[in-house]
């Protein structure tokens, strides 16, 4: 068979490189994926992190009497938020945090002036 003169080997060599090839485009797209995935995550955490360390800062600011709005800046990020009331005694704390100038996240606290904390919050995205 090595002597026909249809040939053997070259459809043989061509088939095995042409699966290594599919092979290595698929891992590598697998690869891309999970990079990208990975990226998103820490994006997420981070955009979580930012609205919890700001709703502990701002619970700290009203506990000594600072009822404005304002900003936090961070490493990677800005957080702004604006303070107006909610009902007697609650005040609503809304938050926007923007990381890496990606979209921002909205968040809402509710601060209660007679406990002097913050008795609920949640994010609207």
């Amino acid at each position: 068979m090595a002597n026909s003169k249809g040939g053997f080997t070259y459809p043989l060599t061509l088939a095995v490189l042409l699966a290594i090839s599919v092979t290595l485009a698929a891992a590598s797209e697998l690869l891309l994926i999970e990079s990208r995935m990975a990226k998103e995550t820490e994006s997420i955490m981070l955009q979580e992190y930012y609205m919890v360390s700001s709703l502990k800062k701002i619970e700290k600011s009203m506990q000594e009497g600072v009822l404005a709005g304002g900003s936090h800046s961070y490493r990677r990020g800005v957080a702004a938020y604006s303070v107006s009331p909610a009902t007697p005694g609650v005040l609503k704390i809304t938050i926007s945090v923007r990381v890496d100038g990606g979209i921002p996240v909205e968040g809402y606290g509710y601060y209660d002036s007679t406990l002097k904390r913050m008795v609920k919050w949640m994010e609207k995205n």
